[in-house]
């Protein structure tokens, strides 16, 4: 059996933005807050970040789970902390830029240089576009 370790990024969002973690999105200081964090969580074990950005994915309050209000520019940047780690995967549920879903596999990919990503429901028709272990060059 082989297993790893995922930092989960609603936990992250959590951390850093506290109760609003479900509410809005992150200002460019609070995403760097929580590179910080990815940056930190890597070398201590974790092999890479999950991000969960199913629409039917809420809290016992009813509201979102906070990674779903990541946007895709934030999830970027989360992946480009990957970048020169031997800890690289990223998974993803969800599309989390559904306004313009061609290529976005290959926009996280590139943002982590060659991050292994494992997207379900992939973003796209194409093998380059979805599945689980796509190698994706930066």
């Amino acid at each position: 059996m082989n297993l790893v370790a995922l930092m989960g990024y609603s936990a992250v969002r959590q951390d850093v933005l506290c109760p609003e973690a479900a509410e809005r999105e992150a200002s460019v200081d609070e995403t760097a807050q929580m590179q910080a964090i990815v940056r930190e969580g890597l070398p201590a074990g974790a092999y890479g970040v999950s991000f969960n950005h199913n629409p039917g994915h809420v809290a016992a309050d009813g509201r979102p789970i906070p990674c779903r209000l990541a946007n895709f520019q934030e999830v970027l940047a989360i992946a480009s902390v990957l970048r020169g780690s031997r800890a690289r995967l990223l998974q993803i549920s969800g599309n989390p830029n559904p306004e313009a879903p061609q290529g976005n596999a290959r926009r996280v990919g590139d943002a982590a240089q060659h991050a292994d990503l494992c997207i379900y429901p992939p973003f796209s028709a194409g093998a380059a576009e979805g599945g689980c272990g796509a190698l994706l060059a930066g």
